[in-house]
């Protein structure tokens, strides 16, 4: 038995040394992957933050500023000007509404993704049950990759995504996928026949259990 375990040991040493440098690389993503997946999985808003990396965190950075102080006019022109409209109302509004305004306001970047992980919705259930595809190529101190969903009846979609190495740990952009389902969520909204805005509040409402307030959604809280 204790030889057993020796050869296999040297083999995992003498396995691991042969790999290319690219190879280790992808290995390290690729586990970086699962384990982002695992934690949002379960919810994990203190882990889960870990894996999100500085492009991301930018981003949210940016809209936490606008929940807590913008008022209609500033959002409109933000939405408008925006490539991705719906994602950015729905975080918007879906903040405004579900989180309690005086908890939102003493909200740090680091506390506010921990809501979103923990409450399950920061994450598009896609990507939490896509698999790592390939490197398509690595820049620096990152990886643009490609990740497949399958689809229940069998179809795959390819989604392109970024990860970049910071502090020892590979994290993923989840924002660079921001482009890919904005696309997927105009076609839903389009076959919705409904607008926009009546979409993400119809939404709204059913995931909250209660009725919107408009004044709440549209004006700043500080």
């Amino acid at each position: 038995m204790k030889q057993k375990i020796l050869f296999l040991s040297l083999l995992l040493i003498f396995g691991c040394e042969s790999l290319t440098e690219e190879e280790k690389k992808i290995n390290e993503i690729v586990s970086s992957f699962e384990l982002f997946k695992k934690v949002i999985n379960e919810r994990n808003g203190h882990e889960g933050v870990r894996y999100l990396d500085r492009n991301t965190k930018r981003y949210y950075s940016e809209l936490l500023d606008l929940i807590k102080n913008s008022k209609q006019e500033d959002l409109e022109k933000h939405f408008e000007q925006s490539p991705q409209p719906f994602i950015d109302k729905k975080i918007v509004f879906f903040s405004r509404h579900m989180i309690e305004h005086d908890k939102l306001k003493s909200m740090n970047l680091k506390k506010f993704l921990e809501w979103w992980i923990d409450s399950g919705m920061l994450i598009n259930d896609a990507i939490l049950k896509s698999t790592f595809y390939r490197i398509d190529h690595f820049v620096k101190d990152g990886a643009v990759t490609y990740l497949k969903y399958k689809f229940a009846r069998g179809k795959s979609v390819i989604l392109w995504t970024e990860f970049y190495k910071e502090d020892e740990i590979w994290k993923i952009n989840y924002a660079s996928l921001f482009n890919d389902m904005e696309k997927a969520y105009k076609k839903v909204v389009k076959d919705s026949k409904k607008s926009l805005d009546e979409y993400i509040f119809t939404e709204l409402e059913r995931i909250s259990s209660r009725k919107i307030d408009l004044e709440r959604l549209w004006h700043p809280i500080n």
